[in-house]
């Protein structure tokens, strides 16, 4: 679908100003890549636009969801109904009916059969809703408007109580996270994120690397300009480049100004609520640049370049570590912390950094590696599909925490008092 039409979905929804900024940006830019990238863009705003909705901090709670070993016996009270082989009912969660302007959810379920129909009943008439399904598919029959932006399905219903949505050709494919809200208002905070995304700073290439280092920044630009180019310097022997997400215009200036190698270093505007949902974002961004590994980085992470190789990246298909050190820069001590379990959860127990994924199996789960709702925890999602990939723990730390007079999520008397690792005092990495 054209950008014109996404343009036209967008305005419906209330970003009535939208077009403008496109095509200004289409006029700067030439690149061939230019309208994968502006799709990408309005990804984020629906996106955006759909967690701030359903976001349990700001409003009262708005999702139910259902779990099938837990539902109710009557299936009449279900929301979505498939042909007689097209929902395998033992593995999924279903939508339950839309009352009481509660919204409905449906994080996970499979399709298993060429034809399948989503049918979404109870809906009010005189209500708007957003339907935001993630799954990339070419032929959608369904009696409301939609767009495809980044690959992902967005249904804009009006003056409807039920719909139907009949997805082709789509064997074998996972639907993660589905969303219906309703769209009541746009708020001022989604207006000013749609021009940050649509006007603010990025770079892109199309240049092949091994290995994207993902790091999401927020007021650490000089402490990431010293680890970057810390990094730069070390022996490898594999290409790689580093993919930064920014939510604050400061940063990607000082960072441009400030950074010696600029050629391996891309970034885009996303914005910083929730945590969860920016890293998503550069999840997603990646899907732009021609990699083959992806590296989750901390921006108070320092990756050991010169600890790596082509041949651990490469043999296998998920890269962890349960060790790292720990630089105190204040008093220059240095530790080597080490997580005491393995697996809690359903998840492998590994640290955040260093985590290292083959993009054929991101593309598996949809790249849906983190969950957007979420302003801390991010790590148990990637580690849960860990445990069901082919994995390899790290033997040698590759990550090095830098603790010092920058803000942090974890502190490091935190780590050194915590009950799930372990430490010792060394002299040096």
């Amino acid at each position: 679908m054209s950008i014109i039409n996404n343009i036209n979905f967008l305005k419906k929804i209330g970003l009535t100003n939208i077009d403008t900024m496109v095509m200004k940006k289409i006029e700067n830019d030439k690149s061939s890549y230019i309208e994968r990238f502006i799709n990408f863009n309005f990804y984020q705003i629906l996106t955006y636009l759909i967690y701030q909705k359903i976001n349990v901090k700001r409003k009262p709670q708005l999702l139910q969801t259902i779990n099938l070993k837990s539902r109710r016996k009557n299936l009449n009270d279900l929301q979505i109904f498939t042909n007689e082989t097209g929902l395998n009912l033992q593995t999924n969660i279903l939508l339950q009916p839309l009352f009481n302007a509660k919204n409905t959810i449906c994080r996970s379920y499979r399709i298993t059969s060429n034809i399948y129909q989503i049918r979404i009943l109870n809906l009010k008439p005189e209500k708007k809703y957003l339907l935001f399904l993630p799954v990339d598919v070419n032929n959608v029959n369904t009696n409301v408007e939609y767009v495809k932006c980044h690959n992902y399905l967005f249904f804009y219903i009006e003056k409807k109580n039920f719909i139907n949505i009949d997805l082709s050709n789509v064997l074998n494919k996972t639907i993660h996270d589905s969303k219906l809200i309703i769209l009541d208002s746009i708020g001022s905070n989604v207006i000013d994120v749609a021009k940050n995304v649509l006007t603010c700073d990025y770079k892109i290439t199309n240049k092949p690397f091994l290995l994207g280092k993902m790091i999401a920044i927020w007021q650490r630009a000089s402490l990431v300009v010293s680890i970057l180019d810390e990094e730069e310097g070390m022996q490898r022997d594999f290409e790689y480049c580093n993919i930064l997400g920014y939510s604050n215009t400061a940063d990607i200036k000082h960072i441009k100004n400030n950074l010696k190698n600029k050629e391996n270093t891309f970034y885009f505007y996303t914005p910083n609520d929730t945590l969860g949902l920016k890293w998503q974002h550069i999840a997603e961004f990646t899907k732009l640049l021609n990699l083959n590994y992806i590296l989750i980085q901390g921006s108070d992470d320092k990756i050991l370049l010169n600890k790596l190789n082509k041949n651990l990246i490469t043999s296998y298909n998920f890269n962890g570590q349960r060790q790292w050190y720990i630089h105190d820069t204040r008093k220059n001590n240095f530790y080597l912390l080490t997580l005491k379990y393995l697996i809690q959860r359903g998840a492998l127990c590994l640290i955040g950094a260093g985590r290292i994924i083959n993009k054929n199996e991101a593309i598996k789960y949809n790249y849906n590696l983190f969950n957007p709702q979420s302003f801390k925890g991010l790590d148990q999602q990637i580690n849960t599909i860990a445990v069901k990939i082919q994995n390899k723990i790290i033997g040698e730390p590759i990550c090095c925490s830098l603790k010092g007079k920058h803000g942090c999520l974890n502190s490091l008397p935190k780590y050194l008092n915590s009950g799930n690792n372990t430490y010792e005092l060394i002299n040096k990495i």
